[in-house]
């Protein structure tokens, strides 16, 4: 009985273990894909734009006061995006939530602190 118990026990334990490890390995790669990013800041008001995460780090957006296009980079760190925007002047950062969302916080050298999220289009 004893042997019986311990070895359920560990089929769990085990299976446990593997579940842990896909989780941590399941990166979902954002590169060459195109989001539709929309947050409200109490300084600038309601913002949607489109982004799209080129492979070579560049971060191309339609940001209607988009005038700098080549100082816009992304990086991604498993499931953790960081957006930088004007050579860091407002910096992104956040999670993927699952294959069609990325929800996180940013902060603006002028503008505060807000929440925002991304919608994937294709």
């Amino acid at each position: 009985m004893k042997l019986f118990i311990s070895g359920i026990l560990f089929c769990f334990l085990f299976l446990v273990c593997v579940e842990v490890n896909a989780q941590k390995n399941n990166c979902i790669d954002i590169s060459e894909t195109t989001w539709q990013l929309s947050y409200h800041n109490k300084h600038f008001g309601d913002r949607n734009y489109e982004i799209k995460f080129s492979v070579d780090g560049k971060l191309l957006n339609s940001h209607p006061n988009e005038s700098t296009k080549d100082n816009d980079k992304w990086i991604q760190k498993q499931n953790h995006i960081t957006l930088s925007f004007n050579d860091g002047y407002a910096v992104y950062k956040g999670k993927i939530v699952d294959s069609k969302t990325i929800k996180g916080t940013a902060k603006s050298l002028s503008g505060g602190r807000w929440k925002w999220k991304a919608i994937k289009l294709y």
